[in-house]
Formats: C-alpha cells, sequence, structure tokens
C-alpha cells in the first residue's frame, strides 16, 4: 500500500499520522492503522480558531507542515481543507495542525499520473494533469486555494494575502511564491504570542520589581 509507506517515511513529518500496522501488499484486503490526528479540519477552522489571529497562525502553521512534508522529499498533490486536520492543545491552548490523507503524495521528481487528464480538481495545480514531476510548486497551488479559503472566514481584509494567494495559484509554476515567502507575508499581520517575545535583560527586571515595590509602600 503507497500510502502505508509513505508514512512509514515520514515519520510523523507535517503532523502527519504515524503508521502503526498494516496489510501489506500481498493482502487481498489493504488496510492501515494510524494514529489519530483530531476531529476537526480546516473545514472547521471558524469554529475551532477564535478570531482572524488564529485563523491566519493557523495558516502559518499549515506553512510550516508542508515544509517538513517537501524537506522529507514528498510531495502532497491533494492538499486540501478536509485533509488539514487543527486541534488546540488542552494544556497550553496553542493550535496545531496536521497534513492527512497521503494516498495522492509522491517522491519529488515522480509524476503522479501516467497518462494526462482534465483538471477535474480545482485546488491540484494544473500541471499535475499533464504528467509533470511533482514538485513542492504543486503544493503552493493548493497552499493559495486555500489561504483563499481562510481568508473568506475572516472578519476583516487582507488585500495582501489575498495577492499572495492569487500568485500561489497562478498557472505558471514559475510564477508562484516560495512557501517561505507566503510564511513571512503571513507573519507580517500576527502579533507575536507571550511566549514568543525575549525575556527581560535582568537589570531592567530589578528595575521593574524595585519601581513596583516603592509604589506599594506609597500606598
Amino acid at each position: 500500500m503507497e500510502e502505508a509507506e509513505v508514512l512509514r517515511r515520514l515519520q510523523g513529518a507535517g503532523g502527519a499520522p504515524r503508521l502503526l500496522a498494516s496489510s501489506g501488499a500481498a493482502a487481498r484486503s489493504q488496510a492501515m492503522l494510524t494514529t489519530f490526528c483530531g476531529a476537526h479540519t480546516f473545514e472547521d477552522l471558524v469554529g475551532v480558531a477564535r478570531n482572524d489571529q488564529e485563523m491566519l497562525h493557523a495558516l502559518l502553521l499549515l506553512c510550516r507542515a508542508l515544509q517538513q512534508l517537501h524537506r522529507r522529499g514528498y510531495v502532497h498533490n491533494d492538499l486540501k481543507d478536509n485533509n488539514v486536520v487543527v486541534r488546540r492543545e488542552q494544556s497550553d491552548g496553542r493550535l496545531h495542525v496536521s497534513i492527512i490523507d497521503l494516498g495522492l503524495a509522491r517522491r519529488k521528481g515522480v509524476p503522479l499520473f501516467a497518462t494526462r487528464r482534465d483538471q477535474a480538481r480545482s485546488w491540484m495545480a494544473p500541471e499535475l494533469f499533464e504528467c509533470e514531476p511533482c514538485r513542492a510548486s504543486m503544493d503552493v497551488f493548493s497552499l493559495g486555494s486555500l489561504v483563499w479559503q481562510v481568508l473568506g472566514m475572516c472578519r476583516d481584509n487582507y488585500p495582501l494575502l489575498n495577492c499572495m494567494a492569487d500568485e500561489a495559484m497562478a498557472e505558471d509554476p514559475r510564477h508562484r511564491p516560495s512557501i517561505k515567502a507566503i510564511k513571512r507575508a503571513l507573519k507580517s499581520f500576527l502579533q507575536p504570542h507571550p511566549s514568543s517575545l525575549p525575556p527581560l535583560h535582568p537589570s531592567l527586571h530589578t528595575r521593574l520589581r524595585s519601581f513596583f515595590r516603592k509604589f506599594t509602600n506609597k500606598n
């Protein structure tokens, strides 16, 4: 089973499910057992994310997950809302993203289809159907489609991100931005999480503590 082999090689990269067991290629009935990533996907993002910031942050997490997948030498080829799991960690309240359903994933440089066919899936890169070798820019096309979808759920408007999504879905893959560029655009609209801020310098921390002591004593 090709997907089982992909999961075995990924070892959880991109938040992908971990393979626990599979029936093997010789079995009459193909089956596999994997870890469970979560009950909600990007289809439910508006109900999981509390605000625009969290929606954009979920997209940033997806970019990072996709980069992990590509570093392992794989292209997903079927990135869409119900193939991306989003969950909130109970311990710290943070969002986590997992890429699932890797049935169409292929190694970089290997074509998905052996013969040309009509483009029946709008979220998939058009060159996939021309039997071109799989490469990261194909997932960028699908990522652009997801960015558009998530922006439609946001309360505010983000014209720059809309333009970025349009560029990501360019018919010519040479005109698509890199995932790194998309991450940079998303980060420009995100406020830093308190835990990610640099710690106070010890001397500043001491001065602040002294100030609050004086303030408390006066009152």
